[in-house]
């Protein structure tokens, strides 16, 4: 099942500017149907709606448990990528975590910089 499949339009309101919706579909595009990741979701900034518009994307992807243990085993837990960004100083800065990882947070057994990034976010 692909959990990654594109919304009909962009979110309305002071969320995305267009280049930020474009990088977004470019990374659904290229991680879609990548049997590694379940799921991208948008955070920081962007998704709390106090973006600015050279603001990087902040992304989350969520990985399968084997590619959450194979990221643990060699401390590999981010992304970063300018290549999809079509605008001055844009990038995207990603973390990859695991359902496991959330559901954490949300039970509040991990630190406050973990959970405090996603109520905002965006799937």
């Amino acid at each position: 099942m692909n959990l990654m499949a594109p919304l009909a339009s962009p979110p309305q309101g002071p969320v995305l500017w267009p280049h930020h919706w474009r990088t977004v579909e470019r990374l659904r595009e290229r991680f879609g149907e990548d049997a590694r990741f379940s799921a991208l979701i948008v955070g920081g900034s962007l998704a709390k709606e106090y973006g600015r518009e050279d603001s990087d994307v902040d992304v989350v992807f969520i990985a399968t448990p084997e590619e959450a243990r194979r990221r643990e085993a060699a401390q590999d837990f981010g992304y970063f990528d300018q290549a999809d960004c079509d605008y001055a100083g844009g990038h995207v800065d990603s973390k990859v975590v695991d359902l496991a990882f959330l559901r954490d947070g949300a039970a509040g057994r991990r630190g406050r910089p973990s959970s405090a990034r996603f109520p905002s976010s965006r799937t």
